[in-house]
């Protein structure tokens, strides 16, 4: 995923200490013997004297999420909300356990996180939870307690035998409109993500998204004609629903559904976090009576828009999705030194330019892209769009048109719709691993002030993607795109380099002779389509699963898989306390370098190296049969890695333990591959 300068950087956060009995081999002892280390819960009130007493007592948990229905031995996220309204901040152990009494706090406790909260403020928390084997099946309550507060809901528990079904994150349910006739009502307008809430919506999946975009690269405006199509598939009986768009600066035209204008449209605000606002990111569409769509069937919303097109800022202050194409500077209306538009969009930047469910991975949809340029750029830009070039048309009023076609589902974040004066070269990439062998396309750019060493070193790192697909395709399977290609710019402000779908951008910038398009990031990215493109996150919190595949495939390629799990594994106490699987539910802390990158890579090494290298490819090419073109859960892919192990009894609970460690705990895990030795 989005991979920069900053994956260097620790950052103090905290995580969830395992809540069950570890089975461990003991250090020091004989070889093979096991001895049962039972972790004991504790809670630390830090009240600190007569004010301290009344802080805590004005810090109420509000609420608390989490799936009604639970099995034995799975793994599940809680989340809610703190309140603090007394005038300090407030820091403590939130803890959650299973409780027989609603309200109050019970004797297992399955799940535990640090929280501060702002004075006069409230926070959110996101905590990883394990339902033990053993405990008992049947209703329960869970509750969340903060210093002496507590919320519960009610949870039924269920025997693990037999197959269960995919867990992960879940949220409030989205908001619905009222009821119209014959019980048709408004689709949520929110996709219910643990971690970046507000953005996604409910009531009908994606099919396609078809753009037609008429776009001048000096001003960055969208000109008269420019237009989105989504075709989706209604999932109940809709009366409205709601698209992911922020036109900023742009005005919107007409909104239709299948050809007629809707009732009305306004635009609502996105709540992102506590902390995080978008202001009018939200387009939310009310039907005319005769527009209502019944559950199954498929309709067409097309929205018109025009202007000048915005930047959006993520919550870590990254600039994300259409970014202006500026060699130097700050990208924006002022600056001279500006020729077009960047597009990566991780998480949030699709919205910026066009509407869309901009959910992680769980609405993916085929793309069609369709940009024409003025006159004056026909001879210097290129205008790229996911998938593969249909046609570059010189018109007769010496405008260009390029339109291009993705068949293979992808979600808006991976999208690409570039504009920038940039030297086209197309070569061909040849997938032996399949019989016949397939080919297919690589779309290779670079800015066009590069000079002969730039070119020269780009040049070598484009001849490089056959011998980069050559060497993954035996670990992880078949290349699973149609085309490949480098995008190679000059994108002032930016800092990072993004895997869009088939087309990897590297936003530079140009210095002497290397314009940052490394060896480490290229086979990086190239890793990512398949884990995190193909393979997608079913929600953001499954960012580990992305970003710890594709810097695991990076030490694979560079033959430094030891001595990187040694590095880490190395990193004193105060690196491990962000938990990958929660992320602290922090938005700001979704590229953390170690949380997102550093520890999941590790975690996948450390599992490489406990089951094996053939093992490890059974893995990766499990998780491209089962969910390739789809998305995964943490739940899932821990599972998937359990069953590729075929280990047994104790084995098996050392190994579910290993990744719970891994991926939920606040601290440093305890369990490594030499612990599995015996």
């Amino acid at each position: 995923m989005r991979h920069s300068h900053k994956l260097g950087l620790r950052c103090r956060q905290w995580g969830l200490p395992s809540p069950e009995v570890v089975l461990k081999s003991s250090k020091g002892r004989k070889a093979g013997r096991l001895t049962v280390l039972a972790t004991v819960a504790a809670v630390i009130l830090v009240a600190g004297g007569p004010a301290g007493e009344a802080a805590a007592s004005k810090a109420k948990v509000v609420n608390i999420n989490a799936r009604g229905k639970m099995v034995q031995g799975n793994e599940y996220v809680a989340s809610g909300q703190i309140r603090n309204r007394s005038a300090r901040v407030i820091r403590g152990k939130l803890r959650v356990s299973l409780s027989k009494n609603r309200g109050k706090a019970g004797g297992m406790v399955i799940g535990r996180t640090r929280v501060r909260v702002g004075k006069r403020s409230r926070a959110r928390y996101v905590v990883g939870t394990r339902i033990g084997k053993t405990t008992r099946t049947g209703n329960w309550f869970i509750s969340a307690c903060f210093r002496g507060s507590c919320r519960s809901r009610a949870v039924t528990i269920s025997s693990s035998t037999g197959p269960t079904g995919p867990t992960g994150p879940t949220g409030p349910s989205g908001p619905t409109g009222p009821t119209g006739p014959g019980g048709f009502t408004d689709g949520a307008t929110t996709g219910d993500d643990p971690l970046l809430h507000g953005i996604g919506n409910g009531g009908y999946d994606a099919d396609n998204y078809s753009l037609n975009l008429v776009y001048d690269p000096v001003s960055n405006e969208f000109g008269a004609g420019t237009s989105s199509t989504m075709t989706a598939t209604a999932t109940q009986d809709l009366s409205g629903f709601s698209l992911d768009f922020k036109p900023s600066s742009m005005t919107i035209g007409e909104v239709t559904v299948n050809d007629s204008p809707v009732q009305s449209w306004e635009l609502e605000d996105v709540v992102l976090s506590e902390e995080t606002t978008y202001p009018d990111a939200k387009l939310v569409i009310e039907l005319a009576p005769g527009q209502y769509t019944e559950d199954g069937d498929q309709f067409e919303v097309t929205v018109a828009y025009s202007g000048y097109v915005d930047q959006i800022v993520d919550p870590d202050s990254a600039l994300d999705g259409w970014i202006r194409y500026c060699r130097s500077g700050t990208p924006g209306p002022e600056n001279t030194d500006c020729h077009g538009a960047w597009t990566t969009s991780e998480p949030l930047g699709a919205m910026s330019y066009f509407p869309s469910n901009n959910l992680a991975g769980k609405d993916k949809a085929t793309f069609q892209t369709t940009t024409t340029i003025p006159a004056a750029n026909a001879a210097t830009h290129t205008a790229l769009g996911s998938g593969e070039l249909v046609s570059n048309t010189l018109n007769g009023d010496g405008t260009r048109t390029f339109s291009w076609d993705e068949e293979i589902p992808m979600p808006p974040y991976l999208h690409t719709a570039t504009v920038a004066p940039m030297v086209y070269e197309e070569s061909t990439f040849t997938d032996s691993s399949v019989s016949p062998a397939k080919t297919g396309p690589l779309y290779n750019l670079y800015d066009i002030t590069a000079n002969p060493g730039q070119i020269a070193t780009l040049e070598t790192r484009f001849d490089s993607q056959q011998s980069i697909i050559d060497f993954y395709t035996p670990w992880f399977g078949p290349y699973p795109l149609n085309s490949g290609g480098i995008v190679a710019g000059r994108a002032a402000g930016v800092g990072y380099a993004l895997e869009n779908q088939g087309k990897s951008h590297f936003a530079g910038p140009f210095n002497g002779s290397g314009p940052s398009v490394g060896v480490d990031t290229l086979n990086h990215e190239y890793a990512h389509q398949w884990f995190g493109n193909t393979v997608g996150p079913a929600t953001w919190l499954e960012i580990w699963f992305n970003e710890g595949w594709a810097a695991w495939a990076e030490w694979l390629a560079a033959g430094t898989r030891t001595t990187s799990f040694d590095e880490i594994y190395a990193l004193p106490e105060d690196d491990w306390v962000v938990p990958p699987a929660t992320l602290d539910g922090d938005p700001a802390k979704l590229f953390d370098g170690m949380a997102a990158y550093d520890r999941p890579a590790a975690a996948l090494e450390g599992y490489a190296q406990i089951v094996g290298d053939e093992k490890m490819e059974e893995y990766a090419k499990t998780l491209m049969e089962k969910y390739g073109y789809s998305s995964i859960t943490t739940d899932q892919a821990v599972k998937t890695a359990l069953d590729v192990s075929e280990f047994e009894g104790a084995r098996l609970v050392l190994l579910r333990n290993y990744w719970h460690q891994w991926l939920y705990w606040d601290h440093k895990p305890d369990l490594t591959p030499a612990d599995f030795i015996i």
